[in-house]
């Protein structure tokens, strides 16, 4: 959210979930990674063995991007 505005800040990334063992640790483990971006964001989880989910904006719609473990949550 763009503090000036209110409003959502456009970008290609539209969300990051993570999976931990206390949501504090895996909130703010969302919020470094989204505010990382699309290509950093995942390779910063990566380096940090962190389970995560980032939905990236593409034309055809959604990219999904997976780091550690996530994938063995989605059906």
């Amino acid at each position: 959210i763009d503090p000036a505005t209110g409003e959502p800040v456009a970008g290609a990334l539209a969300s990051v979930s993570v999976i931990g063992q206390a949501a504090m640790w895996a909130d703010g483990w969302a919020t470094a990674l989204a505010a990382a971006g699309p290509v950093e964001g995942p390779a910063l989880a990566r380096r940090a063995g962190i389970s995560a989910l980032f939905l990236i904006r593409e034309d055809a719609g959604l990219r999904r991007e997976v780091t550690g473990t996530f994938d063995r949550h989605l059906i």
